[in-house]
């Protein structure tokens, strides 16, 4: 192989041969406009001469163009980068990690908008260019640079569960020296990949540093988002009072110039919470909603659809069974149009609830296996922050086991159990 690849490169111009092993730079295949991006900034080939030479190395079945992007088969791309070595790869390097950060923070920004799946979608046909980007800026000694692609992941890492990627990565950056600005938010990510992993101990922590660093660099959007993160981690310690005076905190931060509208509506949400857990639903329904406005007038389908689960089970704890099916369903979709598996599992768990009021047991038992399933596939809970009444499960659950006989039950949770993720949001 090594030798019939030798050959074809023998055959190319020198600009072909330049272009084929830029090309090695690349992970998973590029579109058009990131190749001439790091071909120019790289100071290898003008952007206009671009497009004309990968139709030439089509031609030499070194290159596929499919769509808008562009790919090598795996020992072609293993090929070019064997030949992409020393001071000019370095600078390939650089040219692409530049290429991806912009990437990335024009992700990030796109996550809380309507806008959102379209991004979430975008970076998962870049994630291994990004994630390429992250691991040879640190080999570099571009710790910044990584660091800040690192933050500008973390919530897509979240939405896709792959929060054992974000935690490594964080970790590897805050090994090394960083500016405040990047030190505070790699915390931030490493408290959130660190809590979805069900790890609240290591999460707190992280978010007290983000919030030590931010203090003095007169920054709201860390602070909110720090202050938060310690509200949450009382919330799991069952400190009420602590969680409701930190959520109050990071409300006033994300409120000021340059904080987090983002965050204010989900701030809303867990002050909501904390009102659930009081055993206060009828008061803890208007602080959500003003959470849902703020999120819906974004388009936010993740803070829209945090605000229904917790809605769902405000209207679940006043008994209005018709309300809570209405915003776990609105949820399921929201939730399969995001593909959020963790979140979609809450919801899938809470419709059984509301199935066993009107004694579809079968209903109940795939749906509990369904829920299962999906938290499987994700492998943590990840929205530790939702705290619902599990009593409720437990008395469905069981009702549903005495009704069906343990023979019938225990199949209906498997055929749930077994559902391919994308097909679990069709039992709603």
């Amino acid at each position: 192989m090594r030798a019939t690849l030798d050959w074809s490169y023998s055959l190319l111009d020198p600009d072909q041969q330049r272009l084929f092993t830029l090309l090695g730079a690349f992970r998973g295949g590029a579109t058009l406009e990131a190749v001439e991006t790091v071909a120019e900034a790289g100071d290898e080939i003008a952007t206009g001469n671009v497009l004309g030479i990968l139709h030439e190395l089509a031609e030499h079945s070194l290159v596929r163009v499919r769509g808008d992007r562009l790919d090598l088969l795996e020992p072609v791309a293993q090929y070019a980068r064997s030949l992409l070595v020393g001071e000019r790869a370095a600078r390939i390097g650089r040219a692409h990690a530049r290429v991806y950060l912009g990437l990335a923070e024009q992700a990030a920004a796109g996550y809380e908008r309507a806008d959102q799946v379209e991004w979430l979608e975008r970076i998962e046909e870049e994630e291994a260019n990004i994630l390429v980007a992250v691991e040879r800026s640190l080999d570099a000694g571009d710790a910044p640079t990584a660091a800040r692609i690192t933050w500008f992941m973390w919530l897509y890492w979240w939405m896709r569960g792959q929060f054992t990627i974000g935690r490594r990565l964080a970790e590897q950056c805050l090994a090394t020296e960083l500016p405040p600005w990047e030190r505070s938010r790699v915390n931030l990510a490493g408290a959130t990949m660190t809590y979805a992993a069900g790890d609240h101990a290591a999460a707190a922590a992280y978010w007290a540093e983000a919030d030590l660093v931010a203090e003095g660099q007169d920054d709201p959007e860390v602070r909110s988002k720090a202050r938060a993160g310690t509200g949450l981690a009382a919330l799991a310690d069952g400190d009420l009072d602590t969680a409701e005076g930190r959520f109050r905190a990071a409300l006033d931060f994300a409120l000021q110039d340059r904080g987090s509208p983002w965050m204010a509506s989900l701030v809303h949400v867990w002050l909501g919470t904390v009102h659930l857990l009081r055993g206060e639903p009828a008061a803890a329904i208007p602080e959500i909603e003003r959470g849902l406005r703020l999120a819906r007038s974004r388009g936010d389908r993740l803070a829209t659809y945090v605000a229904l689960y917790n809605l769902s089970q405000a209207a679940l704890a006043l008994a209005d069974y018709q309300l809570a099916r209405q915003r776990v369903e609105e949820g399921i979709v929201l939730s399969r149009e995001t593909r959020d598996l963790a979140n979609l599992a809450y919801f899938v768990e809470t419709l059984a609830v509301i199935e066993s009021k009107e004694d579809n047991h079968v209903r109940v038992a795939t749906l509990l296996g369904a829920a299962t399933g999906l938290r499987e596939t994700v492998g943590a809970d990840v929205y530790a922050y939702y705290l619902p009444d599990v009593s409720l499960r437990d008395t469905a659950q069981q009702a549903a086991r005495t009704a069906l006989g343990d023979d019938a039950y225990n199949e209906a949770v498997t055929a749930g159990r077994s559902l391919d993720p994308s097909a679990a949001p069709e039992l709603a």
